[in-house]
């Protein structure tokens, strides 16, 4: 029971100081900034695989437009998306 007591008196600023810039849902320019360009770029190529009836090229977009929801972080987004458009380029029918 004492452990309890113990966690609820925990000093705001002892856990700021543990979280330190923390942004809760990791959003910052340039994190909206990849989202909407991979997105753009992902509903392009769902477009376009749409229209040639090309489902890899289909998974793909939607995997581009979805995948910055799932990815916490500005580089992971960043890397995700470059490497996502590396498999589409290169990742021909």
């Amino acid at each position: 029971m004492n452990d309890l007591t113990q966690l609820n008196s925990v000093d705001p600023e002892t856990i700021k100081t543990l979280l330190g810039n923390f942004q809760p849902g990791g959003f910052n320019l340039w994190s909206l900034l990849g989202s909407f360009v991979f997105s753009v770029i992902g509903f392009y190529a769902f477009l376009n695989g749409k229209k040639e009836a090309s489902w890899k090229r289909m998974f793909l977009g939607i995997l581009l437009m979805v995948y910055p929801y799932f990815v916490p972080g500005v580089l992971a987004t960043w890397l995700v998306g470059f490497g996502l458009c590396a498999l589409l380029y290169f990742w021909k029918d």
